[in-house]
């Protein structure tokens, strides 16, 4: 990117900084699903950026995101083999995953603990059982998928297979499924595969013409999902931390599967009462994280 753009990173790190000093309340951002619950007042206001640092930056989408996207900053705790090979073996085609990765610089910047959206599409007998393995929009796909991309994610690179080894290098993975018959599973597949070598929208605007962001892809593939959109700053977004907060409490149309959390000290499957408290705790106290350090108004675990 050059020493311009490593400047001009330099500054959104520093307004971002300044950002969390003053949290930015977005009217109208709560949602509704969670009222009653344990989590009802978590992501109430998920803008901590002032809308002068959202309008000075958002020119620069693009050459930020790049740069962010590229800059790791730690192995997530979920990268050794045998947390994988469990992730693995709890997916079938279609499941969606959301992931909390604090070791990547570019989910530091976006609200929430879980912060990128990613399809679980399949391996090939997977794929032969759901009966699409022969389509036209899945043949072009055959040799990425044999040698284990297996997964479809939106991001920096545009909309792309994936392998297990990228993809679970995070920190905690929810993973949630779609209640789809078996029609509607096969042409979600294909949607999916459609949408591959697709643009990335940097800006995370649902209204963005020809370009999509993780869980906008999700959001256009299966509509019928209803995911969670706000209006933040100026646009109308899906964050992936909202689809985790309302399948935590039974809210979605998605069935929680299952959630794997590591730690510096190993990892573990844990339950959904343990993926409520995370969530609550996360936006009860300061957020991990300098860029995005704010307080929520959650209770404290009873």
């Amino acid at each position: 990117m050059g020493m311009i753009g490593r400047f001009v990173a330099l500054v959104v790190v520093l307004l971002a900084g300044l950002a969390a000093c003053t949290p930015v309340q977005d009217a109208g951002s709560v949602a509704p699903a969670l009222a009653g619950t344990p989590l009802e007042h978590c992501c109430d206001s998920p803008a901590v950026y002032p809308p002068v640092v959202v309008a000075l930056t958002d020119p620069l989408a693009e050459p930020i995101g790049r740069l962010i996207h590229d800059s790791p900053v730690r192995t997530g705790y979920l990268a050794v083999p045998d947390a994988q090979a469990a992730i693995l073996d709890a997916l079938r085609p279609l499941d969606i995953l959301d992931m909390s990765n604090r070791g990547r610089l570019s989910s530091r910047f976006l609200p929430g603990r879980f912060t990128h959206v990613a399809v679980y599409l399949g391996t090939e007998a997977q794929l032969r059982a759901l009966g699409v393995w022969s389509s036209p929009r899945i043949v072009p796909q055959h040799q990425a998928i044999r040698d284990g991309q297996v997964f479809i994610e939106a991001d920096a690179e545009g909309v792309h297979l994936s392998p297990a080894e990228v993809v679970l290098n995070t920190d905690a993975v929810v993973v949630m499924r779609p209640q789809l018959g078996w029609s509607a599973r096969r042409a979600a597949a294909e949607g999916f595969a459609q949408r591959l070598g697709g643009a990335f929208d940097f800006h995370f605007d649902n209204a963005t013409p020809n370009a999509v962001y993780c869980a906008e892809l999700v959001g256009q593939v299966l509509p019928d999902l209803a995911l969670p959109t706000r209006h933040l700053y100026g646009r109308e977004t899906i964050l992936p931390e909202d689809i985790v907060l309302e399948t935590a409490v039974g809210k979605s149309q998605l069935t929680l599967v299952a959630y794997f959390t590591g730690t510096p000290d190993g990892w573990r499957r844990a339950t959904r009462a343990e993926l409520v408290a995370d969530l609550r705790d996360w936006w009860r106290g300061p957020v991990a994280t300098p860029q995005l350090a704010t307080a929520c108004p959650c209770p404290a675990p009873a």
